[in-house]
């Protein structure tokens, strides 16, 4: 373990949520005990497993005392559970890394280098998809080189992310970041444990609020499992039935962010961020049609009936305007207000995916 001063000065308390994860948790544990910066605290939150993840953990990290296994005597999500794990948090840095993940051996040394070099209060990097049958370097809208943005050229990232969120992704996850765990502290910033999805992006606009520099590390050193097995955002989106609700909670946090930092007026706030609301709407839209063709349901169809007669979605909508390779089908059946045609729009465009893929 770190001396007591070096904690103050370089250590990075890696905090891990767990959930059932018994069978990817070695190789990301492994990773870490390989990682070539030595200075962390590791910080994994049972949220009440009901598989054989503790048992597992608790034989990987018996002898390394960096290691810290908490628990949750109930299953509340990753939000409670990174919470717990920022409450014990201590050192200088903070970084989130999912159970299902693991790391490039470098990973931590080059976040640290890089937030030192340039004095940043944030670090980003960027991240490799891992499928059940291959990966792939994920595309992030990010320069090809190690950058520091200052405040226009981040503002005008933010603009390009609020038009295609699915393009400029640096600021969509937690995992894979370097943060200053004192601002987290010291400002009480917290995830949303109301929100089950962009719970991540709430939490990055929250904190780059406090950010004086924001600095991109060019390397890859984060992979990202995305398994038929894993639970991704797309078995959960749209399936609650206040999801509307929440996608606006979520990203009240960027309209708060651009209110304070874009004092050039770059970005239309209620304009774009509404149009990130509407695409964001449509692609749970899609997904809740891929469910219903797998398994045609009623609770699915009146999920998207809640959405297609929101009140919130017909004030956002005109500020929408469909994207190459978007669905302008399902934007113009959302006008109609009229759920049997959005779900069949929204079915077409389901099929339409399936075969191209």
């Amino acid at each position: 373990m770190s001396s007591s001063n070096k904690i103050q000065e370089g250590t990075v308390s890696i905090v891990i949520p767990v959930y059932n994860a018994a069978t990817t948790i070695e190789k990301c544990i492994a990773s870490l005990m390989k990682q070539s910066y030595q200075d962390i605290h590791v910080i994994l939150v049972n949220d009440a497993s009901t598989d054989q993840s503790v048992n597992k953990l608790s034989k990987l990290i018996d002898l390394d005392k960096r290691f810290r296994l908490l628990h949750q005597d109930i299953n509340k999500g990753a939000s409670a559970a990174r919470n717990l794990g920022i409450k014990y948090g201590q050192g200088e840095f903070l970084f989130f890394l999912d159970a299902d993940d693991w790391l490039e051996q470098n990973a931590i040394e080059l976040l640290v280098e890089h937030a030192q070099k340039t004095n940043s209060d944030l670090v980003c990097a960027s991240h490799i998809q891992d499928f059940d049958h291959e990966s792939k370097q994920k595309s992030d809208g990010a320069p090809n080189y190690d950058h520091v943005f200052d405040d226009k050229q981040l503002t005008l990232y933010i603009k390009s992310y609020l038009k295609s969120p699915y393009k400029f992704t640096l600021l969509v996850h937690c995992w894979g970041k370097l943060y200053n765990l004192a601002i987290v502290k010291n400002n009480g910033l917290r995830f949303n444990e109301t929100l089950s999805q962009l719970e991540d992006v709430n939490f990055n606009f929250q904190y780059l609020v406090y950010c004086k520099k924001v600095a991109y590390k060019w390397a890859f050193i984060y992979h990202h499992r995305i398994s038929s097995s894993s639970q991704s955002l797309s078995t959960v989106m749209g399936k609650e039935a206040d999801a509307t609700q929440k996608f606006l909670i979520a990203y009240q946090a960027i309209e708060q962010f651009l209110a304070v930092h874009d004092k050039e007026k770059l970005i239309n706030a209620d304009k774009e961020v509404s149009h990130l609301f509407i695409t964001t709407i449509i692609i749970t839209l899609i997904r809740l049609c891929k469910s219903f063709l797998k398994q045609p349901s009623i609770d699915v169809f009146n999920k998207l009936t809640v959405i297609t007669k929101s009140s919130e979605v017909a004030k956002r909508l005109p500020f929408y305007t469909p994207g190459p390779n978007e669905s302008r089908l399902l934007f113009f059946a959302l006008k109609t207000k009229t759920p049997i045609v959005v779900l069949l729009a929204g079915l077409l465009r389901a099929c339409v995916l399936a075969l191209t893929k």
